[in-house]
Parts: structure tokens; sequence; C-alpha cells
């Protein structure tokens, strides 16, 4: 799928005059659009254990703003009301094929900045109320009509008492209306209000933003790992205290300082592995799993015609330390020898790699190597020529 959501303009002018910064509403952005799925299929979905999903119940719950996580319960959705419900499916680009496909428009923004294809289903008058979010989104329209409105100025506070962080206030400067293959981009903290005027599929295109905590967590682990870190509070200076239970300012001062170390002592070799494998990893459960295919039947595979293809929901990327370069896969950490350091953008530029753009390779051992590791790790699936 080559075509550009953004029509006429340029993905340098959205990412310079729109990205993180306004709205952008396009009609028309996937012309003649037919949903990759269908609402049952997403209700099946929901209904599996490996798969993120909410409903939510804005009337007809036991409380106002009802939500229950997954797995959902096949007989409660069945007896669902005919309006005010949502149900939220995340995740659906690692279990359809064609809803993967939607992220190949959006490349012009870094992979690692992708997260994944949340669809939403809702009938009539389904909402997941005025809101706030923290990431990107691209919201394309499939089946059905949504109406969005958009507050600039809303202020965060929120409802308490709630399942959902509904916003206390919103007055809306924008109202639009999306159809079939239309789409809006908002950036972040943005309020937004989308209702379905009938039964609908929304896909929400979203990108991850690591915050302070995960990278805090994901050093914090690797931290850990480390004998040279593991400091310990010290006070050689102790003095009889006047309060036996008191904490003084000084073993305050010490402890802080003892961490702000204990971070220092992250080399920059670790905190770019922390990070590319923070940033590749994949979207809730993978359902990778090992195998056992030898890098020679591999090699026989290849140059009898068959492709690699980029197994869905799975994350590549890859970093550059100097002359070395580090390829991430699905929180895999690969370095690469300088003669395959050619690999980490081949590999990770298309979704789908041709055995001719393969074969010219093959006589790399340590190349078919890397190949077979990240087929047998599921980053990569084999698909022989018809």
């Amino acid at each position: 799928m080559s075509m550009n959501p953004l029509l006429g303009m340029s993905p340098a002018h959205f990412l310079k005059h729109y990205w993180q910064k306004r709205p952008l509403l396009v009609r028309g952005a996937f012309p003649n659009f037919r949903d990759p799925v269908t609402a049952d299929e997403l209700a099946g979905f929901s209904c599996e254990t490996d798969v993120a999903s909410r409903l939510v119940m804005e009337r007809g719950g036991k409380k106002p703003w009802q939500v229950t996580p997954g797995p959902q319960k096949a007989a409660q959705l069945r007896k669902l009301p005919r309006s005010h419900w949502t149900l939220l499916v995340q995740g659906v680009d690692r279990l359809v094929p064609g809803v993967a496909k939607l992220l190949e428009p959006f490349r012009f923004i870094p992979d690692w900045r992708v997260d994944d294809v949340m669809i939403s289903v809702a009938p009539r008058g389904g909402t997941v109320g005025p809101h706030l979010d923290s990431y990107d989104v691209f919201l394309l329209q499939g089946q059905g009509r949504r109406r969005w409105r958009l507050d600039r100025k809303a202020p965060p506070a929120l409802k308490p008492g709630l399942d959902l962080r509904i916003l206390k206030q919103f007055h809306a400067q924008d109202d639009w209306v999306l159809e079939s293959g239309d789409m809006l981009y908002l950036p972040p903290q943005i309020a937004h209000y989308g209702v379905a005027l009938e039964e609908c599929l929304t896909y929400s295109i979203g990108f991850r933003a690591p915050n302070g905590p995960d990278l805090l967590a994901a050093a914090l682990q690797r931290l850990t790992q480390s004998d040279s870190a593991r400091q310990r509070y010290r006070d050689p200076g102790l003095t009889r205290p006047r309060f036996s239970g008191e904490i003084p300012r000084q073993a305050l001062r010490e402890l802080r300082r003892l961490m702000e170390t204990s971070l220092q002592g992250l080399s920059d070799a670790d905190f770019d592995a922390l990070a590319g494998e923070l940033l590749t990893e994949p979207k809730g459960s993978s359902g990778f799993e090992d195998g056992s295919l030898s890098a020679a039947a591999l090699r026989s595979k290849l140059m009898k015609g068959a492709t690699l293809a980029r197994s869905p929901g799975s994350r590549l990327g890859f970093l550059r330390r100097g002359l070395a370069v580090e390829l991430y896969a699905d929180g895999r950490r690969f370095p690469l020898e300088r003669s395959l350091v050619f690999a980490a953008a081949l590999l990770s530029e298309e979704r789908r790699i041709p055995a001719h753009t393969l074969v010219p390779h093959l006589r790399k051992q340590a190349f078919v190597q890397l190949l077979a590791a990240l087929v047998n790790a599921g980053t990569f699936q084999i698909k022989n020529p018809r």
C-alpha cells in the first residue's frame, strides 16, 4: 500500500507544520476504503486471552462509563444493548494482515515510533467520552460515520470515581463528521470526543512515546544485573540522633545522591541497549515461538526463491555507535560484525524481502545465521514461491 494518506500534502510539510503541533482533517485519505476486518471478527478477537480489549458501557452497566477488560465473554457481547457502548480491541495489526497493511502509508514516521492499530466497534451513540491522549494518533474511519469534536483549550481536570479518564469540562471549537476513508490526525493532549452516529468501525493508528518511568524501569532492570551499580547507603559520620525515629535531611540527601550515582553508572552502551530493546518490544503478547530452522535449510529455501516476510506486529530497528551497528528485533539485541552492517537497513526497511535481494549475500555464513536467528525468533516468516 504505497498511497499517501495526506493526499496533496507532502510528509515533510506535515511533519513540520502538524506533527505534535495541531490537528489535521483529511477527507478521503483512503479512497474507496474497505474494512479488512468485520465487527464480528473483532468481537471474536476480544474473547481471546492474548488480545487486549476493553468494553466501555456509557449506559447499561452497573455504573456510568463502566469498563470491562478482556478477555470478553461471548455471551455478554451477545446481550449488549442497541446503543451507547464501545468495544476497543488492541493490536489488531498483528492479527489481521490487511490491518497491518494500513501502517505502510505512515512509514514517513520512524518505525520505532509506531505502537499499534486499535479498532473500536460501536453502535449508534457509542463513545469513550471527552478525553486527552498522551500520544499521537491517526483516526481512520471505516464503515459508518463518527462525529468528532475537539476542544483545544480543555483543562485536564477529570470527573472523579469513573473507570475512564473523562474530562470535567469540554467545549468544542471543531465539529466534524467522518465517513468511510476520512482521517483525523490528533497530536498529544488535544481533547477530543468521538460519538458513533451509526454502527461503525474506527481505526486508531497510535504511536508509542516512552515516558520517564518506562525508561527508569528499564534502567533499573539493567542496573540490577550489574555488580558495580549495587552501592549501598553509607553513613560513616553517623552521630546519635535527638529523636531515634527521625530521618534527617542529610540521610535523604545521601539517598538521593546514591540514586543519581547509580543512574550515572549506566554506561552509554547499556543505555543504548535498553532503549533499543524497549523501543522494539512487541505490543502485548507476541505469540512468537522460537523455532529450530538451521542456517543451511534457510539458505536452501532462499536459493529456491523463498521470500522473507516480517511477522505481523513484529518490530525492527537499529542504532549506530561510531562504526558499530546493533540490530534490535522484538526486544532482542543482535550486534552486527563489520561485514554485516549492511544488514541493518536491508532487514528493517522492507516488510517483504524477495529472494533476489538476499541471494547475493548468502555466501556470508554470518548473514545466513543472522537470518536464521530472526526466523527462529519469529521476527520473519518464510514465504515459499508459488
